[in-house]
């Protein structure tokens, strides 16, 4: 078990469960600490995950993950998994509110970490600004 997690998601659960601005930092506040190495393609490789499977980590409950026979999360997208409704929406909601394109001309979230190879720290740099900045919105 993540100490990191542990504390994000008793911090999480603190506060309304509804509440996306306190889930947003709680992933941004994941994707910065330091223990998730990073991954590509997948939501997860063993012991790496993509941005998105950071936050499936986080927001889906272990009994709810839909696990490959190596036990590492399912799919390469949070859609492919028994995620919140934002999270299964997020990749497209993001490409609307920024004008950052990767290589195939899209600004999905997957793409800042498939693509364009950003990091974690600049992945949750981006979500700052786009979901937290109050003068962005």
């Amino acid at each position: 078990m993540k100490p990191m997690r542990d504390a994000i998601i008793k911090d999480f659960y603190g506060t309304a469960l509804n509440d996306f601005e306190a889930q947003m930092r709680a992933w941004i506040k994941a994707l910065r600490s330091g223990e998730y190495k990073q991954t590509t393609s997948r939501l997860q490789k063993g012991d790496s995950f993509c941005c998105l499977g950071v936050a499936c980590d986080i927001f889906i409950p272990k009994y709810k993950q839909q696990l490959g026979l190596g036990g590492e999360l399912k799919g390469i997208s949070p859609s492919d998994q028994d995620a919140p409704k934002w999270l299964k929406e997020i990749n497209t909601d993001f490409e609307k509110r920024t004008d950052i394109k990767s290589n195939n001309g899209f600004a999905e979230i997957m793409g800042l970490n498939d693509s364009l190879g950003y990091n974690f720290n600049r992945i949750a740099d981006q979500l700052e600004k786009v979901y937290l900045d109050k003068e962005s919105k």
